[in-house]
């Protein structure tokens, strides 16, 4: 595994658990579910495929302007790329 899928890998398991609590589940089911897709991906490809699921969740109608918000700040405050940012690199 090379540096930029370590790197991607770190970004998308910190992704998802911020994601994960801006979901309403109770039994953490969400979280487990991304967290294990992203440890057992074997490509940068696969990763980007799932970062793009939970990027295009992010900005549906089931997360508010002010969660979203909340998710940036997070990132920005773990020197990771906003929101916006991974949308423009990983969504077409």
């Amino acid at each position: 595994m090379n540096n930029s899928q370590l790197e991607l890998r770190e970004i998308g398991l910190i992704l998802a658990r911020l994601v994960a609590g801006l979901a309403v589940d109770p039994h953490g089911y969400f979280e487990k579910k991304y967290t294990a897709r992203i440890e057992s991906a074997d490509s940068d490809i696969e990763i980007g495929g799932i970062l793009a699921q939970l990027i295009q969740w992010v900005g549906s109608a089931s997360v508010t302007e002010s969660e979203r918000e909340k998710l940036d700040r997070e990132l920005r405050g773990r020197g990771l790329p906003t929101v916006n940012d991974l949308r423009v690199q990983y969504l077409p």
